[in-house]
């Protein structure tokens, strides 16, 4: 999974409020009188910043709102539709999402980082999705809360689904600090796997099933470059003639595996965290 950072998006998000707040400010007025208990959720000042809710404040809203107006979870109740319509209908539905990906200039999936997400298909239509973190169908108030939209590939948006990451404390990516998420275990030559660190989403996304059952030749390839006797040692000292020349680190990285170094590039460049974390653990 990638790390998204919120201060690295501020400009964007006001953007994004600038372009649809006003759809959600005359969905409401059109559900005035059906929504009157809600003034205060529902008021111009809210809404404007519900809008740039972190992960921690949308957390706590949830917490807040279940207690408040449990009317909210009938998804059969008027309530909840009224809000639907605003939030969903009228909110999310009406987002250029090509755009919205324009904006955000993130190349591949947040959660996976194995598929490219700014393609377009034979008609045009951009092939990348945007998952909610906090679903969308149990809690429609945060579908347009823009750091709750999370660029993903059809794949893991599609296995995520309604998942509960509200009550499975799941971290989201603009919440999470940078740590290592792939091992590899090396029981032999013939009989390498990745481990994945726990987490209950990316278990939820089987990210360690599709890795192994899909792409172990890549790590075939980085045990035999970096970690064999015959060979490892050739480009320790390749990485030391680069080093020599001034060259930097990231950049030797990027020559040797073709995988990004800094965790803020990983997006550019498919497999890039798992080539870093695969690659540091073989000593590279």
């Amino acid at each position: 999974m990638l790390i998204l950072k919120i201060d690295d998006y501020k400009s964007k998000a006001l953007i994004f409020k600038n372009s649809y707040k006003q759809n959600l400010l005359d969905a409401r007025d059109e559900k005035q009188e059906e929504l009157d208990i809600f003034y205060e959720l529902l008021s111009d000042e809210f809404i404007d910043k519900l809008i740039l809710y972190t992960p921690k404040q949308q957390y706590k809203l949830i917490s807040i709102i279940s207690k408040k107006y449990p009317i909210l979870e009938d998804r059969n109740s008027d309530e909840y539709k009224a809000f639907r319509y605003i939030f969903i209908d009228s909110g999310y539905d009406q987002i250029d999402k090509k755009e919205f990906y324009n904006q955000l200039g993130i190349n591949s999936c947040v959660y996976c980082n194995r598929n490219y997400i700014f393609n377009l298909d034979e008609n045009g239509h951009i092939k990348g999705q945007i998952d909610h973190f906090y679903d969308k169908a149990s809690y429609p108030y945060l579908a347009m809360s823009f750091y709750n939209l999370i660029p993903s590939c059809a794949s893991c948006n599609k296995v995520k689904g309604s998942y509960n990451t509200y009550e499975n404390n799941s971290v989201s990516p603009y919440m999470r600090e940078e740590s290592k998420i792939f091992d590899v275990e090396i029981d032999s030559v013939y009989n390498l796997k990745y481990k994945i660190q726990d987490d209950n989403l990316l278990e939820k996304l089987f990210i360690e099933k599709i890795y192994n059952d899909g792409h172990t030749d890549m790590l075939n390839d980085m045990y035999e470059k970096f970690y064999q006797e015959e060979t490892k040692e050739h480009f320790k000292l390749l990485k030391k003639e680069f080093q020599n020349l001034g060259i930097l680190d990231s950049e030797i990285h990027r020559y040797l595996t073709c995988g990004y170094f800094d965790k803020e590039d990983f997006h550019k460049r498919t497999f890039s965290k798992l080539i870093k974390d695969i690659t540091q653990e073989l000593g590279l």
